[in-house]
C-alpha cells in the first residue's frame, strides 16, 4: 500500500508542470469483499501487520469501501482512489440532470402487494486514470 500511495504521488504531470510529481493522494481504498475485513483491520491497525512494535505505516491511509461487485472480477485485486473533489479520475452524469432514482408502484396483479419499479438513468465516464491505481493483488 505505501508503495502503490508513492506512485500516486509522483506521477508527472502530462504537461511537465508540476514540480516533483503531482502528490495524489488517495483517499479510498476499494476491495472485494473477501479482503474487506483484512483491510479495516489494515487501516485502524497501530501496528505493521506480524508485529508489536513496528508502526503501521498506512494506518488510516484511506476510507475502505468494499463492493461485491468487484468481488466478480477477482477476489484479491484492490484500488486505491483519490479524492474527486481535488482530483479528476470517472464522472457520472444523470440523464436530463435527474440523480435521484424514478420510483414506481402500482397495485400488484399476480402478488397480493405493491409492485415496485426503479430506475435510475445514468452514465460513467473515466476522466484521469491518475487519479486510481490497480493492485492485482499479488
Amino acid at each position: 500500500l505505501d508503495a502503490a500511495r508513492a506512485k500516486m504521488a509522483l506521477q508527472k504531470d502530462p504537461d511537465d508542470l508540476a514540480e516533483g510529481g503531482l502528490n495524489i493522494r488517495p483517499a479510498y481504498f476499494l476491495t472485494p469483499v473477501e479482503i474487506a475485513g483484512t483491510a479495516a483491520a489494515l487501516m485502524a491497525s497501530q501496528y505493521a501487520p506480524g508485529t508489536t512494535t513496528d508502526p503501521n505505516i498506512v494506518r488510516g491511509l484511506a476510507e475502505v469501501i468494499s463492493d461485491a461487485r468487484l468481488s466478480t472480477d477477482s477476489a484479491i485485486k484492490w484500488y486505491l482512489a483519490a479524492n474527486p473533489n481535488t482530483t479528476d479520475t470517472i464522472e457520472v452524469a444523470y440523464l436530463n440532470g435527474v440523480s435521484q432514482p424514478t420510483l414506481e408502484q402500482k397495485d400488484g396483479w399476480n402478488v397480493d402487494g405493491v409492485e415496485f419499479k426503479v430506475r435510475l438513468d445514468a452514465g460513467v465516464k473515466p476522466l484521469d486514470f491518475r487519479g486510481l491505481y490497480r493492485s492485482t493483488g499479488a
